[in-house]
């Protein structure tokens, strides 16, 4: 059996070694200066970098077609079992990706969990699904439904409150002298 070898490639382009010196087979560009020793040099509280890797190129045209058709056969099985077994309703839509985004970040404000384990809050993480959320709102504008927008706009009130309820929970529990904000 015949060993392919791979086109992949690692090329150190960094113009200096470790200790600041300009390297030898690293052409000096036109209008460049050679930086100040102590800024080049590597330190302890700054190791050099490690050299850059180029990207492996992208996949052709053909190849993404080739992959498509894939998918969709692999799907067609998929559908024809779904459809055996009385599901229908299966394929994702605008309203049922944005379900999928606004149950994830109630799991995240630990507001959903599944049965006899404790809640686990990610704000970061419910924070940026969230902001997700929003971001797609914007980006979508003008190409959705008045039912779906009016849905995701529910959907983000429900979760800014929720967010909102949660952290102002913690903000308490860490302070229980704290007096609530007015209006609540």
């Amino acid at each position: 059996m015949e060993e392919k070898k791979s086109d992949f490639q690692v090329v150190d382009k960094r113009k200096f070694t470790p200790e600041g010196e300009a390297r030898p087979d690293i052409p000096e560009a036109a209008g460049e200066s050679a930086p100040r020793e102590e800024a080049s040099a590597a330190s302890p509280e700054q190791p050099a970098r490690p050299a850059p890797v180029e990207a492996p190129p992208s996949h052709s045209t053909e190849d993404h077609a080739v992959g498509r058709q894939a998918y969709a056969a692999a799907n067609q099985g998929m559908d024809s079992a779904f459809k055996a077994a009385g599901l229908h309703d299966f394929e994702v839509g605008y309203e049922r990706f944005m379900t999928q985004l606004y149950m994830t970040a109630l799991y995240q404000l630990g507001m959903l969990r599944e049965d006899n384990t404790p809640a686990r809050v990610d704000l970061v993480g419910a924070r940026q699904t969230i902001d997700t959320i929003e971001m797609l709102t914007r980006k979508t504008k003008g190409n959705v439904t008045e039912a779906e927008e009016r849905f995701v706009q529910d959907r983000l009130y429900e979760l800014h409150m929720a967010y909102l309820e949660v952290t102002q929970a913690i903000a308490h529990a860490s302070d229980p002298n704290a007096k609530p904000p007015q209006g609540q």
